[in-house]
């Protein structure tokens, strides 16, 4: 869905959009997001496109999991945890954090693999788009 949108909005195919373009993209996908919001002005800043105002698939992906809000099955997931998985994922999460969001498939992969869980690179991409 995501690659989608960024290909139809990528009118000249160079893999890039301007800040109006991804606005627009977003929107799309996100109709209830506020994009004239501080919140949305500071994550559009972190982008490695933000400098050039100029940004490719991977940029466009990143805002999306920073301001999407996470679906219901995530809070149902995360209250059946036992407290031990609980702190096991803190602490992952909080080195994750530390580290910065990852932004590839086989950098979720890594993520995935230190919780003890395993998913193809294929899989996790098709979960991604």
């Amino acid at each position: 869905q995501f690659q989608t949108v960024f290909k139809i909005l990528d009118a000249d195919a160079d893999g890039l959009l301007d800040e109006d373009d991804l606005i627009t993209g977003f929107k799309q996908l996100n109709p209830s997001i506020d994009t004239d919001s501080e919140e949305f002005s500071a994550a559009l800043n972190t982008l490695t496109g933000a400098e050039r105002s100029t940004f490719n698939l991977e940029d466009f992906m990143v805002l999306q999991a920073q301001l999407r809000p996470p679906p219901i099955q995530v809070d149902a997931a995360i209250l059946s945890l036992t407290n031990e998985e609980y702190k096991m994922f803190e602490r992952v999460y909080n080195e994750w954090r530390e580290a910065g969001m990852p932004t590839s498939a086989h950098e979720f992969r890594h993520v995935l693999a230190q919780l003890g869980l395993t998913a193809s690179v294929d899989k996790i991409n098709e979960t991604l788009n």
